[in-house]
C-alpha cells in the first residue's frame, strides 16, 4: 500500500525534527567566567551565612539570615536559571513572583518581629 510519495529523513534533518528555531539559547548567556565568580559569590555567601549562625544579634539573627538567602537566590535567578537573559515577558513574571515572595516574608517577619 503506497500512499503517495515518502521523503525519508536525512542527517541534516535529525537535528530539526520538534525544534523551534524561536528557542534557540545560541550565544546567549553567561560565559563560564560569569559561572564562576557567581559560583565564588555563592561560596563567599554561604561562609558568611556560617559565619552569622555563630554571631547572636538577637531578634535580627532571622532578618540577616533572610538577607542573605535572598541574595543567593537573586543570583541563583539571574544566572543559573537564566532570568537575566530572556525575554520581557519572562523578567515581568519572575518580577511578580519576587514581589509577592516579598509581601509574604515581610508580612511574615512582622509577625514574628513583634512577638514578645
Amino acid at each position: 500500500m503506497n500512499r503517495g510519495p515518502h521523503k525519508s529523513p536525512t542527517p541534516e534533518d535529525a537535528g530539526s525534527v520538534g525544534a523551534d528555531s524561536r528557542h534557540s539559547h545560541a550565544g546567549k548567556g553567561p560565559s563560564r567566567l560569569v559561572y564562576g565568580i557567581v559560583f565564588v559569590l555563592l561560596l563567599a555567601l554561604l561562609a558568611l551565612t556560617v559565619a552569622m549562625a555563630h554571631v547572636h544579634l538577637g531578634r535580627f539573627n532571622a532578618t540577616v539570615a533572610m538577607i542573605i538567602a535572598i541574595a543567593k537566590a537573586a543570583l541563583v535567578g539571574c544566572y543559573f536559571m537564566h532570568a537575566r537573559y530572556t525575554g520581557a515577558l519572562i523578567r515581568f513574571v519572575a518580577a511578580g513572583a519576587t514581589v509577592w515572595l516579598t509581601i509574604l516574608i515581610a508580612l511574615t517577619l512582622s509577625d514574628y518581629l513583634t512577638r514578645g
